[in-house]
């Protein structure tokens, strides 16, 4: 890819939007798939709790929260007008009943009420955080006593080889996330990997690997 192709690739993954937002939408469901069922699998969710997706992309994701949490009320929050266009569409039914709701928010500025959810997660998206501390602070607001926050990623040592993340990216390895979190309030914070499947693009092999990231308020 050219060097303009990579800078706009970069600007896609970080807010979909325009004439390709919508396939780069699909293209983030195949890549972040894996990561978005580890980042749920380390989230304890259960039956009937209030779960908050920061970042849900075009929402086709969804089947994975509903497994994990029965009658949960869901609510997703996204940087890209697009995003949550789609993720309406792709969920109409779930949203008319009143079982999920989409916004288009900042996330340090979301319409959630305090202390009104259980469980919070956020898949691939810390790289974008202008302000950290603003953001979390909004988790803190939002979570209630006890709530649990997973952040799912790939590591450093990994998206160092991607081309793109030249254009914006901040790259973490576990220990800056956990430092991160402590630093702004959380406790308890814990780190999990787990392998997936090498990625194959141009004849080229990329080792892959999903980071999560748990922490409680």
């Amino acid at each position: 890819m050219t060097e303009e192709e990579l800078k706009s690739l970069a600007g896609q993954l970080r807010k979909p939007d325009g004439e390709h937002g919508v396939d780069v939408g699909n293209f983030m469901n195949a890549g972040n798939e894996a990561l978005h069922i580890n980042t749920l699998s380390f989230l304890n969710l259960e039956p009937d709790q209030t779960i908050l997706e920061v970042g849900m992309g075009n929402g086709n994701l969804m089947s994975h929260v509903l497994g994990a949490s029965p009658n949960c009320r869901y609510y997703g929050c996204d940087y890209s007008q697009l995003m949550v266009s789609e993720s309406i569409k792709n969920n109409q039914e779930l949203v008319d009943q009143g079982r999920l709701s989409f916004h288009h928010c900042h996330a340090h500025d979301m319409p959630i009420e305090k202390q009104h959810i259980d469980r919070l997660f956020s898949v691939n998206t810390i790289y974008f955080w202008e302000n950290p501390s603003a953001i979390l602070n909004e988790f803190k607001r939002v979570l209630k006593p006890n709530g649990i926050l997973c952040l799912g990623m790939r590591p450093r040592r990994l998206m160092q080889h991607y081309d793109f993340v030249k254009y914006g990216f901040q790259m973490f390895e576990s220990d800056d996330v956990k430092k991160l979190l402590a630093v702004n309030g959380f406790k308890q914070t814990e780190a999990y990997t787990v392998e997936e499947e090498d990625w194959v693009s141009d004849d080229q092999r990329f080792e892959v690997e999903s980071l999560v990231v748990r922490a409680q308020i």
